[in-house]
């Protein structure tokens, strides 16, 4: 689903897990063409959240990456 965004080139280092079976978290790293502007990633961001939101996740966190850049993870992690 977060690839079906607008503006999502692809997502990786997604994790998702249970705190107690209730309470759900879910990480992951979105990248986005590098040409987006500041105004494109907040309203990016904002359906991002909304999406997770409605899946019931407790907590997440997003990581915003540009383009084909390595975000530093490596591929053990």
């Amino acid at each position: 689903r977060l690839r079906s965004i607008p503006d999502v080139q692809s997502t990786h280092h997604t994790h998702i897990w249970s705190l107690d079976g209730e309470h759900h978290v879910l990480t992951t790293h979105v990248v986005v063409e590098e040409s987006l502007t500041k105004e494109s990633i907040v309203c990016l961001r904002r359906e991002l959240q909304g999406l997770l939101n409605s899946l019931a996740f407790s907590h997440s966190t997003i990581e915003i990456e540009f383009g084909d850049g390595d975000c530093g993870m490596s591929a053990a992690d």
